[in-house]
């Protein structure tokens, strides 16, 4: 399950800080997820706007060419293998998504991306999304009061937020229930799931 795995790993990712960091130091990223990568590019181009011109905002453009084009072509033998699966084109889209929700001109943060995020993945038909966010989360706590409006607005899709402390945590009930709301939104939902040729 691809897109539920890079949800889970974008979360992760996000709300433990190690994107940001990745976005300094404005390297390859670790994962081979285009999603990611265009994250750090465009991310580093935004802040860039609305001064001078600036070698950083050069140095991101140009690395965002050439890792998009890197990216189309690494994965153009396995694009039907991923057919149903595929990522957000870009982070406008995301923005896109979550406006009615949370404007990007207002909400400046990873709430925006996880909103967008959890809508992208509804309209590839997902069953049920996972946001998990460290305890105490601004985004995360931000994004649990806007999911339920999103899940009302979009088919009463299952959104559920995981918050983690670093302590030990039997989550199993929550999983549990969790799995059951997902099973019973797949036998009604209205957005059906596109499955890769090999699933069937």
């Amino acid at each position: 399950m691809k897109s539920i795995a890079d949800w889970m790993i974008l979360q992760i990712a996000i709300s433990s800080g190690w994107l940001k960091r990745k976005e300094e130091n404005a390297g390859w990223l670790q994962f081979p997820n285009g999603f990611f990568i265009r994250i750090s590019c465009k991310s580093s181009i935004s802040s860039a706007k609305g001064r001078l011109f600036q070698k950083a905002m050069a140095g991101a453009l140009i690395r965002n060419k050439v890792q998009v084009h890197d990216e189309h072509q690494l994965l153009a033998p396995l694009r039907g293998r991923f057919k149903g699966y595929e990522d957000p084109e870009n982070i406008k889209s995301l923005a896109q998504n979550a406006f009615p929700y949370l404007p990007y001109y207002g909400a400046l943060g990873e709430m925006v991306l996880n909103t967008g995020g959890a809508i992208h993945y509804f309209r590839k038909g997902a069953d049920g999304i996972i946001d998990i966010s460290p305890f105490t989360c601004m985004n995360g706590i931000v994004c649990e009061a806007v999911y339920p409006r999103v899940s009302r607005d979009h088919d009463h899709v299952p959104i559920r937020n995981f918050y983690f402390d670093g302590t030990q945590t039997d989550l199993e009930r929550d999983v549990e229930i969790f799995l059951e709301l997902a099973h019973s939104y797949m036998k009604r939902k209205k957005m059906k799931r596109i499955y890769p040729s090999h699933f069937h």
